[in-house]
């Protein structure tokens, strides 16, 4: 994910609480209540900045929580969608 403001990288997870938790971050930086939560793009499963949450509870160098914009509990069905790379030998 990406945190804004900032741009700040991290990796989010859910504990199926229907709250995420921030649980690492390439920067050790403060992360305010109010930030916005995006895709990042970085693993190529989502489109870069689609918004996911906001943060709602921050303590530096430690966990932060994330309130989702969605509520994961109503998804009745999920399309996956597998791309795969053509090689091209010329």
């Amino acid at each position: 994910i990406t945190i804004e403001p900032g741009g700040i990288q991290s990796i989010l997870s859910g504990n199926g609480s229907g709250m995420g938790i921030i649980q690492y971050s390439k920067k050790k930086l403060p992360i305010e209540p109010g930030a916005i939560v995006y895709t990042s793009g970085t693993g190529g499963l989502f489109k870069e900045g689609i918004p996911i949450g906001k943060i709602t509870k921050s303590i530096i160098n430690e966990k932060s929580n994330v309130e989702f914009f969605s509520d994961f509990s109503q998804l009745r069905f999920v399309n996956i969608a597998i791309l795969q790379k053509k090689i091209n030998n010329d």
